[in-house]
Order: structure tokens, then C-alpha cells, then sequence
């Protein structure tokens, strides 16, 4: 900071323990000489400086927002904010810094672009024909991981190469992004891009988690230096078309080659986009725009929106010291307008620019256009030391915004298990033995069925009107228990029988958990899939691998997808089983240190069982529960409509 004051810099810093990030604007020879005392304060070159000439400020608004009008240093979790603070190591070591992609110089990356049609065409060529050697490498996609209002403006354009945009409004939105398309990008080689290249490094390290399907030299590979330097060494000749975003005073930028050149001949630098053809859009008039002068903002989220000359005038006066146009008509940015519209999932976006695939996704709302005609049916098996009514409770929020996707239906595990609040009095013995003579009387009725809504399918209930039997529903119920538990009172002392670790050990009782469970799935159906939740995670997951072993084709299985919250690979598993999961899956479970049950790498276990062109992964940060949010319903919903249109794809 020291540096930056003498040298008269302005800008801002971020400083975090996964690394250092600054832009900073002054005079080009300060800038040279402040980043040669940070390269020897740190004994190191591989740093890398990016060094530009400005066309000069964009307007005073642009230079007070992004706090070029002064030095700002602030003391942040993460460089470039992520939301997962568990990919980094708590004392901020680098030598413990997560793996990344693998870097691609701008000339390897344009290489890799210019090659993919030839590698699309090929393979498109051998589709359905044997092909036993690698000479038709992996289909090519490209991850742009700028947020939404960046990618507006300038993007890459590479015939045969499939263009992703996650449509972000920040960049905590992507993981979620990825976890939902994780299986569409499994198998692919996945080019990755943003501004300077410190967004992919946190990107690329967070998608190479998400499966060993995405590990190895040519997966997943990252744009070294980021759009910037590849427009430097690329310019319009390259693939970039429009302009690129900067989070500086400038707006947009279009690489320091160009500038140097045109500066090197007295021209002074150009301001047109790397193409000459315009791809923003008002959003006002939707005429041709691709800068953000005006610095609006949607009128409902706030983030920055295009905005021409023209509509800008009839908005009225600019407020300097608010910073704000006055007397804005009502603008909304496009993910607002889709919420609007419920318009969700991957949609194609029109476009003037030619046949270029171009694609966003926004997950904003609950995808009405794949709603099933017919609510589909899924069994829900509860966790350890719950019941189908407990359960049915804890998912009430979440099932009220499925409502009109799917019926869930509840049912009770077979085994009573121990409470271990304390040791029983004399009364409680007394009461325990009563209900344990009831329950053994009670053999013909051992579960029950709850179903929300108004469902016409029967209910399953003990036939008995003794009304001590119904309390058997207000025990607790395990569909494993341990061998010591198996058929020992329900009671017992608090201390050593409290093990967090305790799912390692129950092993006990599987037989009448699969007994009840085929009898429910062969006369209680048709099912469309089973939700577990914890110990019915696994549960679930035991089913889901039995099921694709025990009946091959898609026709003869009783349920189609199975979603496991919170969940972990069963002990029980045989080795017939342990084959990969051929079913839909999502898999739900908390991203941090926050579920005290079970572990992030339980979980993340039992998704690795499952077929990665199949599984889907939902994480989030409300630890042992499952999340009843819009997005959380939303990305549900769209799991389901994906699991039934594939399944109407294999017929």
C-alpha cells in the first residue's frame, strides 16, 4: 500500500489467504516500477502483471464504482468470492492450494478452438460407427465463467464449439451451475475463460472436484492470462467477438498489443468492439448497444444493464452524488425478465450473429416448461431416528413448492430403534414394555404409508383399532440398526451409545427393510423414484444399485430416479453392487463443515457411485437437513423433468 501511495496509484487491492488481487491505474512507468518492487519484495517472476494503456476513464460514474477514484485495500475470505470457503486450507497455505486446470497459453487455447470443428465433424461422421482407437478426440465446450452482464457484451464465438454461459449474476452463483450441469460437460473437453484468468483458477479447482470424469491434462483446461491476453495477442482476428468487461474505469478493454500498435503510429486508441459488429442489446429498445456508459441498473436486482445514447436521454438527468439516473422507466436485466416469464433450464439464444451455438441457463424459477402433465410418485424413506410423519413435517416447505411436480409419499422403517436422551425410571420401563408387547403382537402391520395431498392411492395402516398400537408411529425408526441394537429396548443410557461415527456399524435388520420396501414397490406403485434422506439416503442408494443389477432394462425397473440427501455409502453393499450406478441421480448434501452427521466426503462417496452422465449435485450450506429454497425446489424440478425426459429417450 506503501508502494501504491508513493507511486500515486488508485484502484482497489483484495487480499485473501488463497492470494493477492489489484487493479490499479496511474502512470504506465509508476505501474511498471510498483510491479517490479512486488515481484522482488517477493523474490518471484511468476507473477503476472497486466499492463495496459487506457483510453481513459469511461466517465466519472464508472470511475467512482469501480473505486478508481481512489486506493482501496480490503482484507477479504476469498480473492475472487466463490462462496466455498472448504476449498481452501484453513492457514492459507500455498503449497495446499486445490489443483487446477490445466493452463493453455492464448495461441494453445485459439489452437484448441480452431481444431474443435474438425474433431466435431469427425466424430459426428463416426457416430454409430465402432470406433476402437483415439483418433476422434472428446466433443469441445466452452465454460464462460463471467457473470451474465460481461458476457453480454463480448464473447467467444468458434464455429463447432459449443458456447456455455451460466448466466450468473455473481460468481458465487456458479458452482451451483456446475453441480447441475456436471453431467453434461462429463466426457467433454472443457475449455474454460474469464477476464484475467483468476476466476478459472477457483472455477476450474471447484469443477475437478465434481468426479475423476473431469480429472486428467486434457479435461479441463483454462485461458492463461484470461481474455486479456489473448485479445492481446489475438485482437479482432481472433475468436472473441464484441467487447470485454474490465472492473476498472475503462468498462471495457481490448488488449495492449492493439493499443501499443495504434499508439506506436500517433492514432489514438480505437473504442470500436474486436469485431466492428456490435452484440449487446439495449434493454430498453433492444437497438445494438455494447457498453455500459450509462452505468443502469434493472430497476428489481440491481445488476448493470445495457442502456443506449438515445433511451439514456429520455431518462432524464444523471444524479452525481447519487451516482444514479433519475427518472428511469422500469428496466429489468434479462434473468429478471425470465423469472418473470418462468423461462428456465438451457435455452438457445437468438442471436445475429450466425449458426454459433450460444447457450444461458438461469435456474431462476421452477421449470413450467417441463413440468410433467402428471404428478409423478416418489417414496420418501426417512433418516435415522425419524418416522414417515416426522419426515413428512421437515419437508413440508419444500413439498408445498413441488406440489404440482410430484406426490411424495412417506412410509415408516420396520426397525424401532433406542432413544438416548437418558436412562429410563421405573415408569418409562414399565411404558417400554407395554409398547414392546404391543409391536411383537403387531406383525401384520408393521409400516404405514402418509401421502400429501389428496391422493386416490391407499393408505397403508395397522388393521388393529387398539389405540396403544398408533403410538408406534411416535417411536423412533432406523432402517439399519446395530447388531447390539437389534431387538434391545428402546431405551438406553446417554453416554458411550452416543456415536457420531454410529452408521459405520448398523448392519443389522436389512432383510425386513428390502421385505417391506419390494412389497410397497410391487404393489404399491407404479414409482417414479425414491428420495432418502440420510440413513434412507443409503437406503436408497442400496435399492437403486440392486435394482439396476437385479433388472437390467429400464422396462422391468420399479423406479426410474432415486435423490439422495445427505447420504452415505451403505456398509452393506456387496460386490455385485458395486458396479456403477446406471440411474439418475441427484445427490443433495451441505457444501461446508455445517452437517455435524454426516461428512461433505461420505456424501460425495456415495455420488461417486453413480454413473457420472447421470448424477447431478445440488450442495448447499444448511448442514444436516435438507434445503427447501425456491432455487433448491427449482434445481429439483429440474432434475425430475430431465430424469423423465431421459427415460422417454431410451423407450
Amino acid at each position: 500500500m506503501d508502494s501504491c501511495s508513493d507511486l500515486k496509484l488508485v484502484g482497489r487491492c483484495r487480499v485473501a489467504r488463497d492470494g493477492v488481487n489489484c487493479t490499479l491505474g496511474g502512470n504506465y512507468q509508476n505501474l511498471q516500477k510498483h510491479a517490479s518492487q512486488v515481484a522482488e519484495r517477493y523474490n518471484t517472476d511468476s507473477i503476472d502483471f497486466k499492463l495496459t494503456i487506457s483510453a481513459g476513464r469511461k466517465n466519472e460514474q464508472s470511475a467512482a464504482e469501480s473505486k478508481f477514484n481512489q486506493l482501496t485495500v480490503d482484507i477479504v475470505k476469498e480473492v475472487v468470492t466463490i462462496g466455498l470457503d472448504d476449498l481452501l486450507e484453513a492457514d492459507g497455505d500455498v503449497t495446499a492450494a486445490p489443483i487446477t486446470a490445466r493452463h493453455a497459453s492464448p495461441l494453445e487455447f485459439h489452437h484448441l478452438l480452431q481444431n474443435a470443428a474438425n474433431e466435431n465433424a469427425a466424430r459426428t461422421e463416426t457416430s454409430g460407427a465402432e470406433n476402437s482407437d483415439d483418433t476422434v478426440k472428446k466433443e469441445t465446450v466452452l465454460v464462460d465463467c463471467r457473470n451474465v452482464y460481461e458476457t453480454r457484451i463480448g464473447h467467444f464465438e468458434a464455429e463447432g464449439v459449443i458456447t456455455l454461459d451460466p448466466g450468473t449474476r455473481a460468481f458465487s452463483d456458479l458452482p451451483a451451475w456446475f453441480e447441475s450441469n456436471a453431467r453434461k460437460l462429463a466426457g467433454k473437453r472443457v475449455l474454460m475463460c474469464c477476464t484475467g484468468g483468476v476466476r478459472c483458477e477457483r472455477a476450474s479447482a471447484y469443477l475437478l472436484t465434481l468426479g475423476s470424469c473431469f480429472q486428467g491434462n486434457d479435461d479441463v483446461v483454462q485461458l492463461q492470462g484470461g481474455i486479456e491476453r489473448y485479445l492481446e495477442q489475438f485482437g479482432q482476428e481472433g475468436f472473441f467477438k464484441g467487447k470485454n468487461f474490465v472492473f476498472d474505469e475503462r468498462g471495457e478493454s481490448e488488449g495492449i498489443l492493439r493499443l501499443l500498435k495504434e499508439e506506436e503510429k500517433g492514432l489514438k486508441p480505437s473504442d470500436n468492439s474486436c469485431s466492428g459488429t456490435i452484440r449487446g442489446a439495449c434493454c430498453v429498445c433492444t437497438s445494438p448497444w455494447g457498453e455500459y456508459g450509462a452505468r443502469a441498473r434493472c430497476s428489481a436486482c440491481r445488476m448493470l444493464v445495457l442502456l443506449c445514447d438515445t433511451c439514456h436521454s429520455k431518462t432524464g438527468n444523471e444524479d452525481d452524488k447519487a451516482g444514479e439516473i433519475t427518472n428511469q422507466p422500469m428496466m429489468l436485466c434479462e434473468l429478471c425478465q425470465q423469472q418473470r416469464s418462468s423461462t428456465c433450464d438451457i435455452t438457445t439464444i437468438s442471436t445475429q450473429q450466425g449458426p454459433v451455438p450460444y447457450y444461458t441457463n438461469t435456474n431462476l424459477n421452477l421449470p413450467t416448461s417441463l413440468l410433467p402433465s402428471t404428478r409423478i410418485r416418489i417414496l420418501c424413506l426417512h433418516g435415522f431416528r425419524q418416522t414417515a410423519r416426522n419426515f413428512q413435517g421437515r419437508t413440508s416447505a419444500l413439498r408445498r413448492r413441488l406440489k404440482h411436480v410430484a406426490e411424495f409419499v412417506f412410509i415408516d422403517a420396520p426397525h424401532t430403534v433406542p432413544d438416548i436422551y437418558g436412562s429410563m425410571n421405573r415408569s418409562q420401563q414399565r411404558q417400554e414394555k407395554k409398547t414392546r408387547e404391543i409391536e411383537n403382537e403387531e406383525s401384520s402391520a408393521p409400516f404405514f404409508i402418509e401421502s400429501n395431498g389428496t391422493s386416490t392411492s391407499p393408505s397403508i395402516r395397522p388393521t388393529t383399532s387398539n389405540q396403544d398400537q398408533w403410538e408406534q408411529k411416535r417411536l423412533r425408526r432406523g432402517w439399519l440398526v446395530s447388531p447390539e441394537q437389534y431387538n434391545t429396548p428402546h431405551f438406553l443410557p446417554r453416554g458411550d451409545d452416543l456415536d457420531h461415527e454410529q452408521y459405520h456399524h448398523q448392519t443389522a435388520g436389512l432383510k425386513e427393510t428390502l421385505d417391506i420396501l419390494d412389497n410397497i414397490l410391487d404393489t404399491q406403485g407404479p414409482w417414479d423414484g425414491i428420495l432418502g434422506f440420510s440413513q434412507g439416503a443409503s437406503i436408497a442408494a442400496l435399492l437403486a444399485a440392486r435394482e439396476c443389477h437385479e433388472r437390467p432394462t429400464k422396462e422391468e425397473r420399479r423406479f426410474k430416479f432415486v435423490i439422495c440427501c445427505s447420504g452415505y455409502p451403505s456398509p452393506l453393499r456387496n460386490k455385485e453392487q458395486e458396479k456403477t450406478v446406471l440411474m439418475p441421480s441427484l445427490h443433495v448434501y451441505s457444501a461446508t463443515k455445517q452437517d455435524k452427521q454426516i461428512s461433505e466426503p461420505e456424501s460425495k462417496s456415495l455420488w461417486e457411485q453413480f454413473d457420472a452422465a447421470k448424477r447431478v449435485l445440488l450442495r448447499h450450506n444448511a448442514g444436516h437437513v435438507i434445503p427447501s429454497t425456491r432455487l433448491a425446489a427449482a434445481r429439483i424440478a429440474d432434475f425430475i423433468a430431465w430424469a423423465r425426459e431421459e427415460e422417454s429417450k431410451e423407450h
